[in-house]
């Protein structure tokens, strides 16, 4: 019937809008994708239909409904089944794609003690299926997971493996990404110059493909995270600036609290503080992630608020403002 013979091109439009960074038209071919899959229960479209559903709702900022649409791909997955079908539907499996989606849903609510697990489900499910674009895809996820958790040797760690994965097998899409975020850990290991500019280079070849917009928001602002370790303070503003248009403009908002904080973090580095507008950024920061639910982001930016308001003397402001984020973050 219909659903059968359009769910597959339907689904493929969606993947293009969702990784142009076209989040609106994204939303409304996953809603014509749920409406064709309320006329077939075929595993196959029940699987493709969250697959869908969970990275989308990633990308908008509603993890907990991302979480509900893993748990439902999860329960119909069967690798024997639909890991074949992973040069049908975006070139990389399903199952393996939703537990990376999983492990970022989890970290945002705050269930820190999650994350691991669900990544290295990930990785044990790339190893079985042996799908080597799968393989890269995994661990260019969890260098960029590391990263946000500020662990810089385990993403070091799956950046040495992606790399030359991506090399090997021409993964343009994983290879421009991890060269970016391999850029930031030399900055670290105090190849500074080299750092940089290879992060730099990455960032305008992602740039140059209109097709390649997923994630950007986070991978313009680890350029910015860069060039902050750089001690650039003036370039990491301008770049976190861009992130933040980045999320407006595609409409992908789930990273959109951490830039406000980096940006706030650059505006309290300049030679002349600029604090009302770094308190701004943080206050909007917190909002967002009240909005998103994002426990994790909300205690970073009240930490950063609240550190803030100590240094204007405002210690008890900092204090209401912090109890309530660490009561309700009991994990990790």
């Amino acid at each position: 019937g219909r659903p059968a013979e359009v769910f597959r091109s339907v689904w493929g439009l969606w993947m293009g809008a969702h990784s142009s960074g076209q989040h609106a038209r994204a939303h409304e071919l996953l809603q014509e994708i749920f409406g064709l899959l309320a006329q077939t229960k075929e595993p196959e479209y029940v699987v493709q239909a969250h697959h869908a559903g969970g990275s989308q709702m990633v990308a908008e900022g509603v993890p907990r409904a991302a979480l509900t649409h893993i748990d439902q791909l999860l329960t119909n997955y069967r690798m024997d089944v639909h890991g074949n079908l992973a040069m049908t539907y975006g070139a990389h499996d399903p199952g393996r794609c939703s537990l990376g989606m999983r492990a970022l849903s989890l970290m945002m609510l705050g269930h820190l003690d999650q994350v691991e697990a669900a990544l290295r489900k990930a990785l044990d499910l790339s190893h079985r299926l042996d799908h080597k674009p799968s393989l890269s895809q995994t661990h260019m996820f969890c260098a960029e997971t590391f990263i946000i958790l500020n662990r810089t040797e385990e993403a070091e760690a799956h950046l040495n493996i992606c790399v030359p994965l991506a090399e090997k097998y021409s993964l343009a899409n994983y290879l421009v990404p991890a060269k970016i975020m391999q850029g930031w850990v030399r900055v670290l290991r105090g190849e500074v110059e080299a750092g940089v500019q290879q992060a730099e280079a990455a960032l305008e070849t992602l740039k140059s493909f209109p097709s390649r917009r997923f994630h950007l928001p986070i991978r313009i602002g680890i350029v910015g995270l860069t060039k902050a370790a750089a001690g650039d303070v003036d370039g990491a503003l301008a770049l976190f600036v861009s992130a933040l248009e980045a999320a407006s403009t595609t409409g992908e908002r789930w990273y959109e609290p951490e830039l406000l904080r980096f940006k706030a973090e650059m505006l309290l580095a300049q030679p002349k503080q600029r604090a009302n507008e770094a308190e701004q950024c943080l206050e909007a920061a917190i909002a967002l992630a009240q909005q998103q639910e994002a426990q994790f982001w909300e205690l970073r930016a009240a930490a950063a608020l609240a550190k803030l308001w100590a240094d204007q003397g405002r210690r008890d402001e900092g204090r209401d403002l912090l109890a309530p984020c660490s009561a309700g973050f009991t994990e990790g």
